[in-house]
């Protein structure tokens, strides 16, 4: 399994929900598997997989986290904005697994890891972080009135500077992230071209070893049985050449 961890999870990011912050870890944990499939290159059907598996996920924790939150805000404006930025994020989503197929990996890697990690910090500190606090409060026995008014004042005093703080981070996590995945996939590129230039070099060796046969047995033509394992021979490991063209060669 292709893991690259992009989002390290961390006790900022608890909004004292449990069932949404073991949500949010998941949602975290199938980003980074994401990230990791980009990185290392992974077939287009195992990337195709991990995005559905992310936005299947995606949708299960909103309907979740929005059944919370209306219990407690019922048709509040704060809930109706959050469910917003649920349909929002489900649509980017969609649309950067649609642009995969035609964008180069380097930028594809960019593109999906800097909105998945801005969303993602910026949601959970932000939107979740608040309705959070106002669901605690008024579990705690205040209106919906007072909660609220006691949740800004609450994020007012936490969000400003730390928000920043963590974004910038994470912009600067995500921008490693691509450079370390050009080196992963310039490395892949070169192993690949190896790979070929040891294989050309291996089928000419094959090629002359087939015509060097001729010595051995003497006369090319001395047996049919000699003529069909040259043959065979040659036709294994000509690349772009019939085997008659390459016994051609042997005679050069």
């Amino acid at each position: 399994m292709h893991t690259f961890e992009i989002f390290p999870w961390n006790e900022n990011f608890e909004t004292g929900i449990s069932s949404i912050d073991e949500q949010h870890r998941m949602l975290v944990r199938l980003v980074s598997r994401l990230a990791g499939y980009l990185v290392h290159q992974a077939d287009l059907a195992s990337m195709a997989a991990i995005f559905d598996e992310l936005a299947g996920y995606a949708a299960h924790h909103f309907e979740s986290e929005e059944a919370i939150w209306a219990q407690y805000l019922g048709a509040d404006a704060w809930e109706a904005s959050h469910r917003v930025g649920h349909a929002q994020f489900v649509a980017e989503l969609h649309r950067l697994k649609s642009e995969g197929r035609h964008k180069p990996m380097d930028q594809l890697v960019g593109s999906v890891t800097g909105f998945l990690t801005r969303w993602l910090v910026s949601h959970i500190l932000g939107s979740d972080m608040r309705l959070a606090k106002v669901v605690l409060a008024m579990q705690g026995g205040m209106s919906l009135a007072d909660a609220k008014a006691r949740a800004e004042s609450e994020m007012r005093s936490i969000s400003g500077v730390l928000t920043e703080a963590i974004l910038s981070m994470y912009d600067g996590l995500a921008s490693r992230t691509m450079e370390l995945t050009k080196e992963v996939i310039e490395r892949k590129r070169a192993e690949q071209q190896l790979r070929l230039e040891r294989r050309d070099r291996e089928s000419q060796q094959d090629g002359q070893a087939a015509c060097g046969m001729d010595d051995a047995f003497g006369d090319p033509g001395r047996t049919r049985e000699h003529r069909e394992l040259r043959r065979g021979v040659l036709r294994h490991h000509a690349t772009g050449e019939s085997a008659s063209q390459a016994e051609s060669h042997c005679a050069l």
